[in-house]
């Protein structure tokens, strides 16, 4: 067996969540598309369900393991791709979401008790009614006996506090929403720490709970990914290590071998980028393999095969090992192989 695997900290990831009703007093929605992030919905529901109101999933697959764990309202996040669908939707009593015409075409009559959620274009600029059609695709819900309404929109920019896109699509939303008494929903994790008037009725914090940034707010990194050492070699001065003879040593070096690669999730990297054993910092040389890293040891002997090997922690931001290789936390976790067992730490 291999010894690789996924550490997951339930007790940081309520910690998370606490972290988040701390700074709002709106609904909070537990995002669980992409299997919660690679964490797996299971394990992720049993912790999270006290602290949340709804939930979000991106396909019916999803939606059914939330069904057989939850009782409170599911919301397929984009909706419908074809009209067999409806059935599901029908049968686990799941909310969704319109942004086009073809579903707002498509909607049964049988529907209609069924919470819906109409998504407003803001400047994302990818789903979504622009604003001069989205009063009247109102009307016309309201007409087929659609009056469950929750009226969302999406930040494309709520990380960076400052940009200038988050006001124009702040108050776009409420421009355009407000003569209506629907529940409102605007607030992913971002806004929730940067933009408190965009919290309306709902937030829809994703990335936070599962602490891939936000540190400077209390959140905790929740993952510690990491495998063993299973073989440490001598490398000689000018010798090369891995495909493509990306790296060679300047010196005499010692090299660990570790069971883990792109198969497993672990970003193809050609740069050096730290890695940690027994709390002690070190770095990965030459090209991620499939199913193997290497390592520099330099001259420490003091390191042995069987040694694990933490590629982040729960120590580590997670934003900074993604800023260091130009690709984002959310892209880390999502990653990971379902080859890599989750062990769940309390």
């Amino acid at each position: 067996m291999r010894d690789t695997e996924l550490q997951i900290n339930l007790s940081n990831l309520s910690h998370n969540l606490n972290i988040l009703k701390k700074n709002t007093t709106s609904e909070i929605q537990g995002v669980l598309k992409a299997f919660s992030y690679g964490l797996e919905i299971n394990e992720v529901v049993d912790v999270i369900d006290e602290h949340v109101s709804c939930y979000s999933v991106m396909s019916i697959d999803e939606a059914i393991l939330v069904r057989n764990k939850s009782s409170k309202p599911i919301l397929l996040l984009q909706g419908v791709y074809d009209l067999d669908e409806y059935k599901e939707v029908l049968k686990y009593d799941l909310d969704f979401v319109i942004h086009s015409d073809w579903q707002l075409k498509n909607l049964e009559e049988g529907l209609k008790y069924n919470r819906l959620w109409l998504k407003l274009n803001t400047g994302l600029n990818r789903l979504g009614f622009n604003a001069d059609k989205f009063e009247s695709t109102i009307k016309v819900l309201e007409e087929k006996g659609f009056k469950n309404l929750v009226l969302m929109s999406h930040f494309a920019c709520a990380d960076d506090k400052g940009h200038p896109l988050n006001n124009k699509q702040l108050q776009l939303f409420e421009k355009v929403t407000k003569k209506f008494s629907y529940k409102k929903s605007l607030a992913n994790s971002g806004a929730v720490f940067n933009y408190p008037k965009s919290h309306y009725d709902i937030v829809r914090p994703g990335i936070s709970v599962y602490g891939g940034g936000f540190y400077e707010h209390g959140i905790k990194p929740v993952t510690n990914f990491r495998s063993k050492i299973i073989s440490i070699r001598n490398v000689k001065k000018g010798d090369s290590v891995g495909y493509e003879a990306s790296w060679t040593a300047d010196k005499d070096s010692l090299v660990a071998v570790i069971s883990l690669g792109y198969a497993d999730g672990y970003p193809l990297i050609y740069k050096d980028v730290p890695v940690f054993i027994d709390d002690k910092q070190f770095h990965t040389i030459g090209r991620t393999s499939m199913d193997m890293v290497c390592v520099n040891l330099g001259d420490d002997s003091s390191v042995k095969v069987g040694d694990w090997v933490e590629m982040w922690n729960f120590k580590t931001p997670l934003n900074t090992l993604a800023k260091s290789i130009n690709t984002i936390s959310y892209q880390l976790l999502t990653n990971i192989s379902r080859r890599v067992p989750k062990n769940y730490l309390e």
